[in-house]
């Protein structure tokens, strides 16, 4: 525990030096990214919300730190090696007041460990957080393995545990396909002890298709998404509960949603917008 804490500290009382190393390199400057929205629970700070942000790489090394208009923090190093054909990256990353650890201003380090073969076939990753309570804990371990198969079919398979939800490990399944017309189309079926459900998602051209569905409670989402050249990109959503409709082009993002729970001729649509403006140093 003693060891754990260190950790954490040590990269707390560093994020001010960081940003000052950061904000004086010669390469790498300081990022202003300013983010307007409909600010719908009232109050400039609800439609205005500015995040200063610096990064730098340099030795296979990459860092960097950012604030936010609330006075949350995070600060990351992540490191990338090649060690006898296989690609090692690891990330870790101190926060306050972003992720709920269980710690005093919600303080806590999350560390991500992946690793994959040079040929790109087959995938590892551990991730899990420490918290300044002290208390650390694994929270996500699986693997992937991919088989490229005759006609350019590919075959998937990535067994994985999330042990922040209940029902135990799961195991996907998949086969993407590579058409004559460079269309592809991709089906995942993702089993666990307590559900199993199908994805289906057809890409051609700007057109991409998708429909969910649970073998136990059937149908769960529907999604088109079209790519303009002049508008950007369009995307309906069909749930259960709502219709969702969104628009987007650089920066810009502008919905339009309707719940279909208790829908009557009184209700009304939700409607939010948001754009980000990055400005560097």
């Amino acid at each position: 525990h003693q060891y754990i804490h260190t950790i954490a500290t040590a990269m707390k009382t560093s994020l001010a030096a960081l940003l000052l190393f950061l904000g004086h390199a010669s390469a790498g400057g300081p990022e202003l990214s300013l983010t307007v929205k409909d600010g719908t629970s009232g109050g400039l700070t609800s439609a205005i919300t500015p995040k200063l942000a610096y990064k730098r790489s340099h030795s296979g090394v990459n860092v960097g730190a950012s604030i936010d208009h609330d006075l949350s923090k995070t600060a990351f190093v992540e490191k990338k090696l090649d060690i006898s054909g296989w690609n090692l990256r690891t990330h870790a990353e101190y926060s306050e007041g972003i992720y709920p650890y269980d710690s005093e201003g919600q303080r806590g380090v999350y560390l991500t460990v992946e690793v994959k073969n040079e040929d790109e076939n087959t995938f590892a990753w551990a991730s899990g957080d420490v918290s300044l309570s002290p208390n650390a804990e694994l929270l996500k371990l699986g693997a992937k393995r991919v088989f490229n198969m005759d006609s350019g079919i590919k075959l998937m398979v990535e067994p994985r545990y999330n042990f922040e939800k209940e029902g135990g490990p799961d195991v996907v399944l998949g086969v993407e396909k590579v058409h004559d017309d460079e269309s592809d189309t991709r089906v995942y079926l993702t089993a666990s002890q307590k559900d199993q459900n199908l994805m289906i998602q057809h890409t051609r051209d700007a057109t991409t298709a998708s429909l969910k569905a649970g073998i136990s409670n059937g149908f769960m989402r529907a999604s088109l998404k079209q790519d303009f050249e002049n508008i950007g990109s369009l995307k309906a959503t069909l749930t259960s509960k709502d219709v969702d409709l969104e628009l987007s082009q650089d920066g810009w993002k502008a919905g339009v949603s309707v719940d279909l729970e208790g829908l009557s001729l009184e209700s009304e649509p939700t409607v939010r917008f948001s754009k980000t403006l990055s400005f560097s140093a």
